[in-house]
C-alpha cells in the first residue's frame, strides 16, 4: 500500500510507478540474488525441529485416524498449479483491491472488491481454498483437517509474540517523535530530491521500522519540494522508487518481518543480521542507484 498511497500523494500516474518499479526491481533483484548466492553458503539453517515435530505428529494422527474410519486418501503428490493457484489467490484479491481504489469510483462493486481484497479475508479464503484443495478433495475427514490445523498453531506462538513485541517497540519510537525530528534534519540538507527522498526514507525506516509509515511520511515531506519544481511524471516516479528503496533499508530488531525471518526459520538474531538485514539493504541500495542513474535522462 506504501508506494501506492505516494503516486497518490504526490500525484503521479500510478502507470509510470508500475513501469518504473519494473525499470528498477530488475537490477535489484539480481543484486539481491547474487549476495543470496553468497551468503546462503556460508550459514547453515536447519528445519526448525518444533515445526518438525509438529509436522511428524499431525501426519501419525492423521494416519491412525484414517485406518480408522476405513478411508484411504489421495496420496500422489500436489499439482503444482494447484499449489500456485493457492498462493496467488490472496495476491490477486490484495491487488485488486490495491488498484480498485484508484481506478474506482466509490461503489458497491468497490467496497465488495476492497473487502475480499483485505488482507484478513483474503488470507483466509485462501486457508479455506487450501482444507477444500489439499484435504476435502483428497479424501481428507474433517478430523484430519482439524488435526493437522490444531498442530500447525504450535510452532506459531512464539512468532506471533515476539513479531507483535518487535512491532509495538516500533510504534514507541514513531510515538516519540525521534523519526520525524531527524528527517526535518536531513529535509534543510539542500541535497537533490531524489537522493533526499532515499536518506529520509532511510532514516524513518530505521528508526521506527515500518515501511508503509517511512514511504507516507517521507512522500509528504519531499511534497512541496516537487511541487515546487519542474518534475515530469517518470521524474517523480523515479522519486517514489527512490522513496520505496529507502523503506527497506535495514530491517532490523524494530521491525516485525525481522522476527518473523529470525524465528520462523529458527535463525539466531546473529545470523539474521548478516542474511536478512543485509539482503534488504542490498535491494535498497541497488534501488535507489538505478533510480538515481535512470533520472538523469528523463
Amino acid at each position: 500500500p506504501g508506494p501506492v498511497a505516494a503516486a497518490g500523494l504526490l500525484k503521479v500516474d500510478l502507470g509510470w510507478v508500475i513501469l518504473m518499479g519494473i525499470v528498477c526491481g530488475i537490477p535489484a533483484v539480481l543484486a539481491a540474488w547474487a549476495y543470496s548466492a553468497w551468503i546462503g553458503k556460508r550459514i547453515f539453517v536447519e528445519v526448525p525441529q518444533d515445526m518438525v515435530e509438529a509436522m511428524e505428529e499431525s501426519k501419525a494422527a492423521v494416519a491412525a485416524e484414517q485406518r480408522a474410519s476405513g478411508t484411504t486418501p489421495a496420496e500422489k503428490p500436489v499439482a503444482l498449479g494447484t499449489v500456485l493457484t493457492i498462493i496467488g489467490t490472496p495476491l490477486v484479491l490484495i491487488l485488486l483491491a490495491t488498484f480498485s481504489s484508484i481506478a474506482l469510483d466509490p461503489s458497491t462493486l468497490r467496497s465488495v472488491i476492497e473487502f475480499f481484497g483485505h488482507p484478513f479475508v483474503a488470507l483466509t479464503l485462501a486457508l479455506f481454498l487450501a482444507y477444500w484443495l489439499l484435504g476435502i478433495r483428497r479424501g481428507w475427514s474433517r478430523k484430519s483437517l482439524e488435526t493437522v490445523s490444531t498442530s500447525s498453531l504450535k510452532p506459531i506462538g512464539n512468532i506471533l509474540l515476539v513479531v507483535g513485541a518487535g512491532g509495538v517497540f516500533g510504534a514507541v519510537l514513531q510515538g516519540s517523535g525521534v523519526a520525524q525530528a531527524l528527517a526535518d534534519a536531513f529535509s534543510d540538507a539542500g541535497l537533490p530530491v531524489i537522493l533526499l527522498a532515499w536518506l529520509i526514507s532511510v532514516v524513518l525506516r530505521v528508526a521506527q521500522g515500518s515501511a508503509t509509515v517511512a514511504i507516507v511520511t517521507t512522500a509528504g515531506i519531499v511534497a512541496p519540494l516537487l511541487s515546487a519544481g519542474d518534475f515530469s511524471q517518470a521524474s517523480v516516479a523515479l522519486v517514489i522508487m527512490a522513496i520505496s528503496a529507502g523503506s527497506i533499508f535495514a530491517s532490523h530488531v524494530n521491525d516485525g518481518g525481522f522476527w518473523m525471518v529470525a524465528k520462523y526459520f529458527g535463525i539466531s538474531e546473529r545470523d539474521t543480521l548478516k542474511s536478512w538485514t543485509v539482503l534488504e539493504s542490498v535491494l535498497s541500495v541497488a534501488g535507489f542507484a538505478v533510480a538515481a542513474v535512470v533520472s538523469l535522462f528523463v
